[in-house]
């Protein structure tokens, strides 16, 4: 037995059952003086953005109506890609926040090089954008050659990209020419790709023409595969923010530039509560919070789909849990959803069987009931036919606590439509009058004059607003 000074029994109890599990592991368990606790929260949510939406409100609710501070919370995943949706729920609801031991998904090299790319597409004098991805992946274009290039275009009062198309023997080196004359007429055939094929499809088409792939494997510096994954995940957010959109009657290119600008932006927020802490679970070691939120509790995602057939990398997988568990010291929020997009793809999920195990931890009336077969349109489901389970500890009363919820903010529709002129509440800002909507559907920008004072932009699609 190993004494636990800061968790509560409630929590132990949870992370001793699960790693029960583990055969290779010595027996032993943690306990602690702080008996009972707060239960155990599980929630099944429809999708990835019901769980988003839901962890965010939480989030707001006792850090700005109750007594905890944003430093209380922490919100642990098992990949990098993740992040995103959770990232733009926590901006759209005004959450200060930081990636622990790494950088929020917009700001990563790989979205930017991306972004990048399509900002030069949209706009050739971007010179901004032409500077950071001249030579990402590399091309054999030096610093010198760069320099030699802007003092051309700065002497001729011309962007960097318009500069090459003048370039005439004895400007530049014979090599530097050529070099620069073919990153022009590539970014030239990628941007004729517009109108033939679909927005999506462009970009895979950017990334194919320019090698990214194999330039991130050539990278030995960082990770392959996470770098990969957020690729793969920013492409499938490209992919969403378009199935609703009519390519021949938006401007999908500036759209989705505007949109991501927005979720880019490094303004600071009020941090007078310190900020909400987000890591993957292999960062979270050695670390503790008051409160935890950890998600993507699915087979498939966690465990991965690459240990859930070797007993090996299994049981690692269950040591990550653990650690994810026992990082919370007075509460713990476990959630899944029926339904998850990553990578650009929507599959069907089942809970992963950590969660199953937790049921070991459950008294009789708290056993799962049975799952009806749900439509489409249902509203979400409770996790296992109930919101709470409270995870019984010895000795320590328990029953079911059925979820007092505050009453939450509705996803919004993909067709939600805002006006100039409308009365609207935002759950962070209060009421306000919109002053203008850009773009339609999923990729609606909505500009708001609150009546304390402030002027904001949200994405539509992730703001908690309601028409008043």
């Amino acid at each position: 037995m190993e004494q636990n000074y800061r968790s509560t029994e409630v929590i132990l109890n949870a992370a001793n059952i699960v790693i029960s599990n583990n055969r290779s592991r010595k027996k032993k368990a943690l306990w602690t003086q702080i008996k009972g606790g707060e239960p155990i929260d599980v929630y099944e949510a429809m999708d990835e953005r019901d769980e988003a939406n839901r962890i965010a409100n939480r989030i707001l609710q006792g850090a700005r109506y109750g007594d905890r501070r944003y430093d209380d919370y922490a919100i642990l995943y098992r990949t990098h890609a993740q992040s995103r949706v959770i990232e733009m729920y926590l901006q759209s609801y005004d959450i200060p926040y930081r990636v622990y031991g790494g950088l929020s998904f917009f700001q990563r090299a790989e979205v930017k090089d991306i972004v990048a790319y399509l900002r030069l597409l949209q706009n050739s004098a971007d010179d901004v954008a032409f500077l950071r991805v001249v030579n990402v992946p590399r091309r054999g274009i030096g610093d010198t050659s760069v320099d030699a290039l802007q003092a051309f275009a700065t002497a001729r009062t011309q962007p960097l990209l318009h500069a090459i198309m003048q370039l005439k023997d004895g400007d530049l080196s014979k090599a530097a020419r050529e070099k620069f004359a073919a990153f022009a007429e590539m970014l030239s055939d990628i941007y004729m790709q517009f109108g033939v094929k679909s927005f999506p499809d462009v970009v895979e088409y950017l990334l194919q023409v320019i090698g990214y792939d194999a330039y991130l494997q050539a990278d030995r510096k960082e990770n392959y595969e996470a770098r990969a994954d957020i690729v793969k995940e920013f492409v499938g957010y490209i992919r969403e923010f378009t199935e609703s959109l009519d390519e021949t009657k938006v401007d999908v290119l500036s759209a989705f530039l505007e949109n991501v600008a927005l979720f880019s932006a490094t303004d600071a927020m009020d941090e007078e509560n310190g900020r909400v802490s987000m890591m993957t679970l292999h960062s979270a070691k050695g670390l503790e919070f008051p409160v935890v939120f950890l998600c993507g509790l699915e087979d498939g995602l966690f465990p991965s789909m690459q240990s859930i057939y070797d007993p090996e990398k299994l049981e690692e997988e269950r040591r990550l849990c653990y650690v994810g568990i026992t990082r919370a010291r007075k509460k713990l929020y476990l959630s899944c959803a029926k339904q998850r997009m990553l990578y650009g793809k929507i599959s069907p999920t089942m809970p992963s069987r950590f969660l199953i195990e937790l049921e070991d931890a459950l008294p009789a009336e708290a056993k799962p009931a049975p799952k009806q077969p749900q439509l489409k349109s249902a509203p979400p489901q409770q996790a296992f036919g109930i919101s709470v389970h409270s995870l019984k500890s010895n000795g320590a009363h328990s029953a079911i606590q059925r979820e007092q919820s505050l009453p939450e903010t509705k996803p919004v529709a993909m067709d939600a439509s805002y006006a100039p002129g409308q009365r609207v509440r935002h759950k962070a800002f209060g009421d306000g009058t919109v002053l203008a909507v850009n773009g339609a559907a999923a990729s609606s920008i909505v500009e708001i004059a609150f009546d304390s004072g402030t002027n904001k932009k949200f994405a539509a699609a992730f703001a908690p607003i309601e028409v008043l």
